[in-house]
């Protein structure tokens, strides 16, 4: 039961920093533009 909730808690993380990663390359991508 633990690790699954561990598997979990590292699921969160991961798309969490995945949707950072995005939205700041969409930012990048944004300021090149200009």
């Amino acid at each position: 039961m633990r690790r699954e909730r561990n598997l979990i808690a590292l699921r969160n993380i991961y798309s969490e920093k995945l949707t950072s990663f995005r939205r700041r390359k969409k930012i990048y991508n944004l300021q090149t533009k200009m």
